[in-house]
This record gives C-alpha cells, sequence and structure tokens, in this order.
C-alpha cells in the first residue's frame, strides 16, 4: 500500500511517519482488502499482515486470526520515535491521529460487513464512536508486543497452530 501511495503522489516520500487510509480512495481500499479475503478463501499457507486482514478474514475456515498490539502507549511511541526519527510530541500526535483516521473511515466503509460478519454479542462493542476491529474476541490469537518479544510472539503462533520446536 505504501508503494502505491508513493507511486500515486498521495503522501510525501520524504516524510518517515506511515500515512493513514484516508489517503486511498474508497474504492481502492475495498480492492485490496476484498482482494485479501479472495486470497484466503482460495489459497492455504498464505501469511497477510495489514490493518484489517484478521477482521477481513471473519467467518472464513482454515484460517488463524492473529492481532498484534501494544498495550502500552508510551512504548508505542516510543518505538514511532526510534523507527522513524520524530520527536516525541510529533509521534504521539501522529499515532493517536491516523487511528483515529483509519477506524473512522473502516467503520464507514466496512459498517455492513461488521454487522454480518461479527457475532451478535459483539456488535456493539466500539472503541470509541468507531467499530472495534481489533477486539480481540474477534480473533482466535492476541498477542501484545508489551509483554512479548518476536521470538514469543512467534512461539505463541506456532503453539496455536501445532507447530512443534525444531
Amino acid at each position: 500500500m505504501r508503494e502505491h501511495a508513493v507511486k500515486k503522489g498521495l503522501f510525501n516520500k520524504g516524510v518517515p511517519l506511515h500515512h493513514s487510509a484516508t489517503v486511498y480512495r474508497d474504492e481502492f481500499d475495498k480492492k485490496v482488502d476484498y482482494g485479501m479475503r479472495r486470497r484466503l478463501q482460495k489459497e492455504s499457507g498464505q501469511i497477510l499482515d495489514a490493518w484489517l486482514s484478521g477482521f477481513m478474514a471473519l467467518k472464513l475456515k482454515r484460517v488463524l486470526r492473529v492481532v498484534v498490539y501494544c498495550q502500552n502507549d508510551d512504548l508505542r511511541v516510543d518505538r514511532l520515535v526510534n523507527r522513524d526519527g520524530v520527536s516525541v510530541e510529533e509521534a504521539k500526535r501522529h499515532i493517536f491521529k491516523r487511528e483515529e483516521e483509519n477506524l473512522s473511515k473502516w467503520s464507514r466503509l466496512y459498517k455492513k460487513e461488521w454487522e454480518e460478519w461479527v457475532p451478535e454479542k459483539l456488535q456493539a462493542v466500539r472503541r470509541g464512536e468507531w467499530l472495534d476491529f481489533y477486539n480481540q474476541e474477534l480473533y482466535d490469537l492476541a498477542i501484545d508486543t508489551y509483554s512479548h518479544d518476536r521470538q514469543a510472539s512467534l512461539r505463541l503462533v506456532l503453539d496455536k497452530l501445532g507447530v512443534r520446536a525444531v
């Protein structure tokens, strides 16, 4: 997606911070997101890493839906500061603004799918005023990167898949 955004001139490539979903037309987002869903329906052994891949995989068989999150906002900010070389204040503004913009757009775009795919008992769950695409109950596995490093996270996924350590 980032490569597409750069190619189309949707954001300044020189800015290290990642852009929000609002830079894309709704039709493009839906095309990409439904493309993920079709891919999961047709192919096995796929690993999809995208903000909405778990949501787009709801109600599909033979799919392990994993949500990776960080419960500690200070650590989220620190990671962005280190990755993108921005100030703490800029990182804070960016993280929460991007999250708000994305959730607002996706709540509007995928309201119908939410009502069709999400179990009824979870449909009223919100993150603020938006649909909670990252509600842990929608996933088979939830990994908090505050308490699990890369190796521990991988081990949790492999354990869930029933894969033994080599």
